[in-house]
C-alpha cells in the first residue's frame, strides 16, 4: 500500500465522488460554474431560470407577458429568463517527473490528481461532459468528453498508472524534451477544434515558455482556459544559512549557503513563469500548495475566498 501523500489510489479517486460534494455545491460562486462548465447565457429569452421583469418592447414574445405585473402597474411587462447552457470540460493534468516533488506534505503529482478528481466529479454531477489529457514524460493520453461514471473510471485508471509509475523511475530525471511534451498536449487540444469548452490546466508550469503562451492564446480564442498551478514552499524565495540534505529517495546531496546564488536564479525563472501565466489568463488562474490542504484551498478560492460551510 502506497502512502497517499506520495501516490494516488484508484479507490481514493472514486471515493471522492462524495467526499467534497458539499464544499463545491454549497457555493453559488460564478467562478465555480465558469471553471467546471455551467454558465449563464448573456442572451435573454425563454429558458430555465427567471431573471427579471422588463417593460414590453416591440418584437417581444407576447407569451412572456406577465399579466399580474401588467395589471398592477398598468404597463405591459414581460418576464425574462436566463438560459443555462452546457459545455464540455477538458482537464489537462501533469504527471511528469517534475511533478514528483514536495518538501512539505503531499507530492505535486498527487495534488494534481486529486484536484482533477474533485473537479471531474463535480462536472459529472452538473450533467456536463468531462474529457482529459494526462501527461507523462514520454506521451499523453487523450479522452474525448463524455458524461458517464464508466468513462471517468477509465480516465482514473490511466491517471493512477501514470502517477504510480513515477515511483518506479529510480534515479531517472525528467526527459530533456519534457517541455515539448506539455506543448504537444496543448497542440493536441488545439487540433481537436474545441469551441465553447472549459479547458483546465493543472501543472506546476515550471517549463512554461513562449510556445506555451502561443498555444494558450490559440485555445483562448474559442474556449475558456483556466490554470491551477501547484507550487511547493521550497520554490518560494529561500536562503540557506546551514547545511541541509536533500534527497529524491535514491540519491542525496548536501546544500549550504554556496547554493543560494543558483537558487536565486531558479526562483527568478519560476516567478517569471508564474507572472506570464497570470498575465495570459488574467483572473482565470489559482495557486495551490503541497501542504496537504489542497482540496480546502481549491474550495476556498473557487468560492471567491469565502469560507464554505459543509
Amino acid at each position: 500500500m502506497f502512502d497517499s501523500r506520495v501516490a494516488v489510489q484508484f479507490e481514493r479517486l472514486m471515493a471522492m465522488r462524495h467526499g467534497h460534494r458539499a464544499e463545491l455545491t454549497s457555493s453559488r460562486s460564478r467562478k465555480i460554474n465558469q471553471l467546471i462548465g455551467k454558465y449563464r447565457s448573456s442572451k435573454k429569452g425563454r429558458g430555465l431560470d427567471f431573471s427579471e421583469f422588463r417593460q414590453y418592447q416591440l418584437g417581444d414574445d407576447i407569451r412572456s407577458l406577465d399579466w399580474r405585473v401588467t395589471q398592477r402597474t398598468g404597463v405591459p411587462y414581460v418576464r425574462l429568463f436566463s438560459e443555462e447552457k452546457e459545455r464540455p470540460v477538458v482537464i489537462c493534468v501533469d504527471q511528469r517527473k517534475t511533478m514528483f516533488f514536495s518538501t512539505v506534505d503531499t507530492m505535486k503529482s498527487v495534488v494534481a490528481a486529486e484536484v482533477f478528481s474533485c473537479l471531474s466529479w463535480q462536472t459529472i454531477r452538473n450533467s456536463d461532459r468531462i474529457g482529459a489529457v494526462i501527461l507523462n514524460d514520454s506521451s499523453c493520453a487523450c479522452f474525448k468528453p463524455r458524461n458517464s461514471v464508466a468513462h471517468l473510471s477509465r480516465i482514473f485508471k490511466t491517471l493512477v498508472d501514470c502517477n504510480q509509475s513515477l515511483l518506479n523511475q529510480e534515479g531517472k530525471g525528467a526527459t530533456l524534451d519534457s517541455a515539448s511534451t506539455f506543448n504537444d498536449a496543448l497542440n493536441t487540444l488545439h487540433k481537436q477544434g474545441l469551441k465553447g469548452a472549459s479547458l483546465i490546466l493543472i501543472s506546476d508550469f515550471s517549463d512554461l515558455d513562449d510556445t506555451t503562451l502561443r498555444f494558450l492564446s490559440l485555445l483562448q480564442r474559442h474556449n475558456d482556459v483556466s490554470a491551477i498551478s501547484i507550487q511547493d514552499s521550497f520554490e518560494q524565495p529561500v536562503h540557506f544559512t546551514d547545511q541541509i540534505y536533500l534527497s529524491d529517495g535514491y540519491q542525496q546531496v548536501s546544500v549550504d549557503e554556496n547554493f543560494n546564488a543558483q537558487l536565486e536564479g531558479l526562483n527568478r525563472r519560476l516567478v517569471s513563469s508564474q507572472a506570464k501565466l497570470k498575465q495570459r489568463l488574467q483572473s482565470q488562474s489559482i495557486v495551490l500548495d503541497t501542504s496537504g490542504s489542497h482540496l480546502k484551498q481549491l474550495t476556498t478560492q473557487l468560492s471567491g475566498g469565502r469560507r464554505v460551510s459543509k
